[in-house]
C-alpha cells in the first residue's frame, strides 16, 4: 500500500498527471505512452531530452477509451462529445443548457467553445483568441475538440 500511495504521489501533481495532463486516456500525448527503453531511445534518436517530470513508471497513459452503452430514448435530445479543455470552463449542466440555447445561426460545438473560453465574458474571449500560436499560447487555451450530435 505504501508504495501505491508513492507512485500515485509521483504521478499525479497539480492534479494532472505527471504535472502536464489531465485525463488518463488519451489519443495523443504520446510521450507519457514511451515506456522507459523507448523513451531514451526516442531521447537519443531525436538528440534532445523530451522533459517529463517524475517519468519513474511509466507508461502513464493509455488511448483505450471507457466506453459505456446507453439505450437512447426519447428524451435524449443530443450528445456531447468533447475534449478535457471544453470542461475546463464549462459545467456539464452549463454545456446542456447552452446546447439547448445555441442560437439558430449557430454552429453547436462552436457556441460551446466560445462560451467555454469566454466564461461569460466578450473581452476574454477576444484576448485568449488574439494570443498567437507557440508555447503561451498552449498554457493558455488548451486544446479543444468539440462533437454534438443531435438525435432528431
Amino acid at each position: 500500500k505504501q508504495w501505491y500511495q508513492r507512485r500515485v504521489r509521483v504521478m499525479f501533481f497539480d492534479e494532472r498527471l505527471c504535472g502536464i495532463l489531465q485525463p488518463t486516456r488519451a489519443f495523443g500525448d504520446v510521450s507519457l505512452k514511451w515506456s522507459s527503453r523507448e523513451k531514451v531511445l526516442l531521447d537519443y534518436v531525436f538528440d534532445e531530452t523530451s522533459y517529463i517530470p517524475n517519468y519513474l513508471t511509466p507508461p502513464y497513459l493509455i488511448s483505450r477509451p471507457d466506453v459505456h452503452s446507453v439505450t437512447l430514448r426519447p428524451e435524449h435530445k443530443f450528445l456531447i462529445l468533447a475534449s478535457d479543455g471544453l470542461w475546463d470552463g464549462l459545467s456539464d449542466e452549463q454545456a446542456v443548457r447552452l446546447v439547448l440555447e445555441t442560437p439558430e445561426n449557430m454552429n453547436t460545438a462552436t457556441w460551446l467553445i466560445r462560451n467555454s473560453l469566454s466564461r461569460d465574458n466578450e473581452k476574454r474571449l477576444f484576448k485568449i483568441l488574439s494570443v498567437p500560436p507557440g508555447p503561451i499560447c498552449r498554457n493558455i487555451r488548451d486544446d479543444i475538440t468539440v462533437i454534438v450530435i443531435h438525435f432528431t
